[in-house]
């Protein structure tokens, strides 16, 4: 591949990340961060109330740093020569780099929304959710009451919507929500416009069914270290014994949670 062919690639696999929910509530990804980086995170400053002319007293913007441990995502597709010769559509504009970014963005999703760890340090928003941000649904699907107390949980411990709350779910669920009454007389569903009381609906599948996520995403943080590296192979004895070409893609990232109390998950019941 060319320069200029590998550089629209490593501009097309970081693109699609921006389809995830960092597009929709603006909260970006950090990319070309160096090994070794720590993310800081400002802790919380108060004012005082004082007399006139009496003399404040400066206060230090409390600081702490978390480690950053960049995690390897690797991904190979094969086509044969056969295939790319007489294919009538560009197959490897068309279908083979299409599938790497796919790939990528999936497990990026993943990584953040599983209520399970992907892989080992791989912790997303919803994996070690503080048992206080934890709410059991009555039923197969929350009420809108039960929904106000989700918000409530993270809203208690002093987090507050900086334009950047989102609740993440299935498809499934969100479609149960938007034919779910709030109350039995105001003929208002819960979920309207893809909202639940202005605040976005994030649909994805790689959350839990019977899970809703909920929390400000400024508090998570997606690091993106060094290059993209795209690998084009037709020449060596493998590529030549199976006939075929080969990408590679091999690119590093870390996933944060910045505060930990910023982030609720609610569980529905099962039968």
């Amino acid at each position: 591949t060319t320069a200029a062919a590998q550089s629209t690639f490593v501009e097309g696999v970081l693109a699609p990340l921006s389809g995830t929910i960092h597009k929709l509530v603006g909260t970006k990804i950090r990319t070309n961060m160096k090994y070794g980086a720590k993310w800081v995170v400002p802790g919380v400053v108060e004012a005082t109330i004082a007399d006139e002319a009496v003399e404040l007293t400066a206060k230090q913007v409390p600081l702490s740093q978390l480690n950053t441990a960049p995690k390897r995502i690797g991904v190979q597709v094969n086509a044969t020569n056969q295939a790319l010769e007489y294919s009538d559509i560009d197959l490897i504009s068309e279908v083979i780099l299409p599938a790497i970014q796919k790939a990528i963005e999936t497990i990026v999703n993943k990584w953040m929304f599983s209520t399970t760890a992907v892989a080992t340090g791989c912790d997303g928003a919803f994996v070690n959710v503080d048992s206080k941000n934890k709410l059991s649904f009555a039923g197969a699907y929350p009420t809108y009451a039960e929904i106000q107390q989700l918000i409530g949980k993270v809203r208690a411990r002093g987090v507050k919507n900086d334009g950047t709350f989102a609740f993440v779910m299935t498809s499934a669920m969100a479609a149960a929500l938007r034919g779910t009454s709030r109350d039995a007389g105001s003929g208002r569903f819960i979920i309207e416009d893809d909202k639940i009381n202005g605040i976005p609906v994030f649909e994805t599948e790689e959350i839990d069914a019977k899970c809703i996520g909920f929390g400000r995403f400024s508090d998570y943080l997606v690091g993106q270290f060094g290059t993209v590296e795209l690998k084009f192979d037709n020449s060596s004895k493998a590529a030549a014994a199976a006939d075929a070409a080969y990408w590679t893609v091999n690119m590093y990232m870390d996933q944060k949670v910045l505060r930990p109390e910023a982030f609720a998950l609610g569980t529905a019941k099962t039968a």
